[in-house]
């Protein structure tokens, strides 16, 4: 590729861009180093200032697309420093758009807002298209955070430039959007409403991708509110719609939410189809539907009776979560460097072609901090999830495993119960019998309970003498036989094999989740239940 005039250059920005709008991002890539390496034999291009802002930016969005995140942001910084020095305000704003949507993918909302704002603030008044998908984008971060409210203002707002100029496809997606809001604050006539209306515009443009996608949308949300019949036919279109698309984006994802649709309505078989079709389709890089295929394929596989491959699919998705877990660590990490580097280009902004001996020393100094925050971080994932002394789960895994086990809860309508136990006198085990024998009977109540509880029954060393037992799929009043059974068998227990003299007793607290459970308030509840159990057996200790 031979690129000798500002002709050829504005040719190479078309094809690059089209590219990118298809989703072929390394031929994309491919095309700008290869400008890049042609344009540089004649001249030095000098450190990354010295390189065009839209050329930095493109290749970021191109690396942005490819998942490569902290890549991404090193070249959407340049970009920044590079548009800023030359005055370049729209590429400017684009710039901001891609440090935006990749930080957003790193789950770094905040960041990611200031930056989407920026460019905003620049597009509102001067290209509706890019406004409104700014201001969907800005939408779908606060809806991820939660924050219903602003996520409407932004998507109702992406739908009025309409009348400005912003193109259909736009007010459609922001119609999906805000179908999702309804969903979320349960108006179901109103989710359906945007959706269908979303599906329509999609249908009269021609956008055979984005028309299935919103057809999912609405299977989704009729799922959400139990009209299960309503949704088959729409997930099964949606994959109809795209089985000739030469990139069938979302597929597996459909895939995925048919499994689970399948999975209420006691479809096993098809349930695991489906679910597998959907997982052997993902992307390694989108944690959280595979996370939710496995965990989803477990449930399958135990309700068709092969308990060894259920706990294998939890397995794999426990592991999903740890990395996923992992991963905000990392994120952590990538917006320190991302910082630097940007400070690092805002100095070349203001120095002279002779301090370039003073830029390799910060370079130097940059590699130094990165590789001390890369050893932090390999120390903050080591963590490890494990009480030291019982070998079960500790406290802090029980506020990343409690709000998964409530999801589940609110996502299939099935019972979760959990129970607060502790020891009964357990100090006065320690100042009579030593802290060693104290230790000895903490180990034991653990392995009576790994005895009598269920395998998927969760213990957790909640702190000191104090357990809490979740228990996936039980009624209180389910869980509350299995705790009477281990309250017998923890009285009845050989505890002179420890230390003569030795008595342990236990009390009990139990509590059952709904959907709308905050973990907290669970663990609250059943602690207040375990006093009351306490002081219950303390006035009557035959009882």
């Amino acid at each position: 590729m031979t690129i000798d005039t500002r002709t050829g250059e504005i040719e190479l920005k078309r094809k690059v861009d089209e590219k990118i709008r298809d989703g072929r991002y390394d031929d994309a890539i491919h095309d700008l180093d290869a400008w890049l390496e042609e344009t540089t034999n004649t001249r030095d291009p000098g450190p990354p200032m010295g390189l065009p802002g839209w050329l930095l930016r493109r290749k970021a969005q191109c690396l942005c697309g490819n998942e490569e995140l902290p890549a991404a942001i090193r070249l959407a910084g340049d970009a920044v420093a590079a548009c800023t020095s030359s005055g370049d305000e729209a590429e400017l704003a684009d710039a901001h758009s891609v440090l935006g949507v990749s930080y957003a993918k790193l789950a770094l909302y905040g960041t990611a807002v200031e930056h989407l704002k920026r460019a905003y603030a620049f597009f509102g008044d001067r290209d509706p298209a890019k406004a409104g998908s700014l201001l969907n984008n800005i939408g779908n971060i606060f809806f991820e955070m939660g924050s219903i409210d602003e996520a409407q203002e932004n998507f109702e707002a992406a739908v009025a430039h309409r009348d400005t100029g912003a193109p259909d496809r736009t007010v459609a997606i922001a119609l999906g959007n805000l179908g999702r809001c309804a969903v979320a604050l349960g108006e179901y006539s109103r989710a359906v409403e945007c959706h269908e209306r979303s599906i329509a515009m999609f249908a009269s443009l021609g956008h055979t991708v984005f028309y299935a996608h919103a057809l999912r949308k609405l299977a989704d949300a009729h799922v959400e509110f139990g009209a299960y019949a309503a949704a088959e036919p729409l997930y099964r279109e949606s994959l109809d719609v795209m089985a000739d698309e030469r990139r069938p984006l979302w597929r597996y994802e459909i895939f995925v939410q048919l499994g689970i649709l399948y999975l209420k309505i006691g479809r096993y078989d098809d349930a695991r189809r489906a679910l597998e079709t959907g997982l052997r389709e993902a992307p390694t890089s989108d944690s959280q539907t595979r996370i939710l295929a496995n965990d989803s394929l477990a449930r399958v596989f135990e309700a068709l009776g092969d308990p060894v491959e259920a706990l294998r699919r939890q397995k794999v998705a426990f592991e999903g979560i740890k990395d996923s877990t992992a991963s905000k660590v990392d994120a952590a990490l990538i917006t320190a460097l991302a910082d630097l580097d940007l400070e690092r280009v805002k100095r070349e902004k203001e120095l002279s072609h002779v301090r370039y001996v003073e830029l390799a020393q910060a370079l130097e100094e940059l590699e130094r901090v990165k590789d001390e925050l890369e050893a932090r971080n390999r120390e903050l994932a080591q963590i490890a999830v494990h009480d030291s002394l019982t070998g079960v789960f500790n406290r802090r895994h029980l506020t990343e495993l409690l709000p998964i086990e409530i999801e589940r809860v609110r996502r299939y309508d099935e019972p979760l119960s959990i129970a607060m136990i502790d020891l009964d006198g357990f100090k006065q085990i320690n100042d009579e019998h030593s802290h060693v024998v104290g230790d000895e009977v903490l180990r034991r109540i653990v392995v009576l309970m790994g005895t009598h509880l269920r395998r998927n029954d969760r213990i957790v060393r909640y702190g000191g003498d104090e357990f809490v037992v979740i228990f996936p799929h039980t009624t209180y009043a389910e869980a509350e036989i299995a705790c009477e059974k281990l309250r017998s068998e923890v009285a009845d227990y050989a505890w002179d094999d420890i230390a003569s003299g030795v008595r342990v007793s236990i009390s009990i607290g139990i509590a059952e989740a709904s959907g709308d459970s905050l973990p907290d308030d669970l663990l609250s509840q059943a602690d207040e239940r375990m006093y009351v159990d306490k002081e219950k057996r303390r006035r009557q200790p035959e009882a």
